[in-house]
């Protein structure tokens, strides 16, 4: 019922400057290289040749038993390092492990979270279309030296998202917006899909992604209620006390 109390915008008294809400696209994960400065090169480049020496090529190069024992295996220890050069020693690995096992591992370790987690061995940054390959398929092994990178966006639920760094009008192509700024596979953020998560991981959520004011989103799919109001919803942090001409959704409690 769209006469409900919740917290959405009405669509007809959007603000007429407000940032716009992305939903960044799942295969930029693992892809750290777009962007970056040459700092972060010098940095990997480093990495790269202490991955590649002669010393890390033999340590890498341990035998395993078939994949199919996985109780019988040895395990083995590799080591992540971020971008702030902290290290993070990973033990009781396999080599018949998935991808997706270990960076469950690292986000644990690192504190990054797996939405916003690139892992990356020597010039190879691992995208998600590896998560389904066990470590020995993508060579990582006994001593083999990880990079964890946090990219850009802030994780909620599998997702990640972010802030435009311009403000926009209700007129506005926001689709032609967000593309500009983070790429053609990036959409823009659906209310539905961020208002399921109770209000402290949403408190969280909005804090990291520097939501202090308003930002034009989709609700359901939909820019506004496509009649005559026009305009277009925006969802906007306040004390409780919602204007009378906006509407509303219950946001879900914590348990």
């Amino acid at each position: 019922d769209d006469d409900e109390d919740d917290d959405r915008g009405n669509s007809d008294n959007c603000f007429e400057a407000a940032h716009l809400a992305a939903r960044l696209p799942p295969s930029t994960v693992g892809q750290p290289f777009r962007g970056r400065d040459s700092l972060t090169d010098l940095i990997l480049q480093k990495r790269w040749a202490q991955a590649n020496s002669p010393g890390a090529a033999s340590s890498s190069s341990s035998t395993v038993t078939s994949a199919n024992n996985m109780a019988d295996m040895p395990t083995f220890r590799i080591t992540v390092v971020t971008m702030s050069g902290q290290e993070y020693p990973i033990e009781g690995l396999c080599a018949n492990e998935f991808l997706i096992s270990l960076r469950g591992k690292v986000a644990h370790a690192t504190g990054i979270r797996v939405p916003v987690l690139h892992l990356v061995l020597g010039e190879q940054a691992f995208t998600r279309e590896h998560d389904n390959k066990t470590l020995q398929d993508l060579c990582i092994a006994e001593s083999s030296l990880l990079t964890a990178i946090k990219s850009a966006g802030t994780a909620l639920g599998r997702g990640r998202y972010a802030l435009t760094s311009k403000r926009f009008n209700c007129t506005d192509n926001m689709q032609e917006a967000i593309a500009e700024e983070f790429g053609r596979g990036a959409t823009v953020a659906d209310f539905a899909h961020i208002c399921r998560f109770p209000r402290t991981e949403l408190a969280r959520f909005l804090d990291h992604v520097g939501w202090q004011g308003s930002a034009f989103l989709l609700d359901n799919g939909r820019r506004n209620f496509e009649d005559q109001r026009a305009g277009h919803f925006f969802a906007c942090r306040n004390s409780g006390t919602i204007p009378l001409h906006w509407l509303g959704r219950d946001m879900p409690r914590d348990e």
